[in-house]
């Protein structure tokens, strides 16, 4: 009989967040209608970050552009972007993406008011201390303004890129 009223209780819940859900899709996000632009523009940027084209990044970046991630804490200028990537540079040759996925919307309401541009892709590189191939999925969030990205951020596996690279995890020592 419990299990009986759980199942119950959980199958009202997800029709509640169900429609919840659906009611917030419809009325505070659109498709853009220059989707293809916007997400060109952002490939265009972690492109040109990736490859070290650090011209062709800041094209596509607001001059006062922020970057966060993939750590809480984790931001950056595009100064400091363009500085750290200049370090990956010796740390890895090959570097490319392969895209998987993107879709843009227009958030109309809200804190989040604004273009936003949504990829998906996978980041590979040659590891240049160990001669290892390097993959890595990674998902990016823009928001554009006045066609630039004014703030982005980065989410992939740093403990993945690491274990890849041969570095390993010890317990902590008493």
């Amino acid at each position: 009989m419990k299990h009986l009223t759980f199942i119950k209780t959980m199958s009202v819940l997800f029709v509640v967040l169900l429609a919840f859900t659906s009611s917030i899709a419809q009325t505070e996000s659109n498709l853009n209608s220059n989707a293809e632009k916007d997400i060109a523009t952002v490939k265009s940027y972690l492109e040109g970050i990736v490859s070290g084209d650090f011209e062709k990044a800041k094209t596509s970046a607001h001059e006062n552009m922020m970057s966060y991630g993939p750590g809480v804490n984790d931001s950056a200028t595009v100064s400091q972007v363009v500085e750290a990537w200049t370090a990956n540079q010796k740390t890895f040759s090959n570097m490319k993406i392969k895209w998987v996925g993107a879709v843009s919307l227009l958030a109309t309401e809200g804190p989040y008011k604004g273009t936003h541009v949504y990829l998906w892709g996978e980041f590979s590189g040659t590891d240049n201390a160990s001669g290892k191939m390097v993959e890595n999925r990674f998902q990016s969030t823009s928001i554009l303004a006045d066609g630039k990205i004014v703030a982005s951020a980065g989410y992939y596996d740093n403990l993945n890129m690491l274990l890849q690279r041969g570095y390993t995890l010890a317990p902590p020592e008493k």
